[in-house]
């Protein structure tokens, strides 16, 4: 015989809220970088949803700037140059034309040629280390700008959620960052009150409206039931 007390119910996924940089909060350190360098390589973060790693492989071979298009094939890990973590993460992007012209203003003063043609090296004019970045270059503004918490990963984290709010379509979003699941995707993307509010109050204006274009058949259907009862 069937006994509830048999059945297991899956557990439930808890995922910590991970922090999400708005478009302002993302601007701010773009703007504040302590360099062009940075400030170039924390838009690309920002506006493509870039991993730290993926930023930091990007060499200008895979930058066309005529078409537009970033091809995401290589991030360093470590300082060492290696293929993106999976096929999902091999991907073109479009580069829009802030981006386009950061780019050729970097390329023309600052960047530095290198053995990989990578657009961001060291002081050695070696790969970077992501957590150095992080320590030393990150971190000091992010406090100085007092954000509070948050990693180079929260610019990612904002992308999603700012191309969802803009009207992307939730696979459009999970091809440009490079997700397998859209499962991921969706932990990657963070509500805002304001969004939540409105989803609500059009659901209800819908009702509403459907309400008063079907208030003479409701009406009519109201007073069969009373009739019969």
């Amino acid at each position: 015989m069937f006994e509830y007390a048999d059945v297991t119910l899956p557990p439930d996924e808890v995922h910590e809220q991970v922090r999400s940089y708005t478009t302002d909060e993302a601007l701010l350190l773009i703007e504040n970088a302590p360099s062009l360098r940075w400030k170039t390589c924390f838009a690309m973060m920002a506006y493509l949803g870039l991993r730290c790693g993926e930023a930091l492989g990007i060499a200008w071979d895979h930058v066309d700037l005529d078409t537009q298009v970033l091809r995401v094939r290589q991030a360093v890990v470590e300082g060492e140059i290696q293929t993106v973590k999976s096929k999902n993460s091999r991907r073109d992007l479009h580069i829009p034309d802030y981006l386009i012209a950061l780019l050729k203003e970097y390329r023309s003063t600052e960047w530095k040629e290198n053995p990989w043609n990578l657009l961001f090296t060291n002081r050695r004019n070696k790969p970077y280390h992501g957590n150095r970045v992080r320590e030393f270059i990150f971190n000091p503004l992010r406090d100085r700008l007092g954000l509070g918490e948050g990693a180079l990963h929260a610019f990612r984290h904002g992308c999603a959620t700012t191309q969802l709010q803009a009207g992307a379509s939730i696979v459009t979003v999970k091809e440009n960052l490079g997700h397998a699941k859209i499962e991921t995707t969706l932990r990657y993307t963070h509500a805002v009150s304001g969004d939540q509010r409105d989803a609500v109050n059009r659901l209800a204006a819908l009702f509403e409206r459907r309400r008063a274009a079907t208030a003479g058949f409701c009406g009519v259907l109201r007073r069969n039931v009373e009739a019969t009862t």
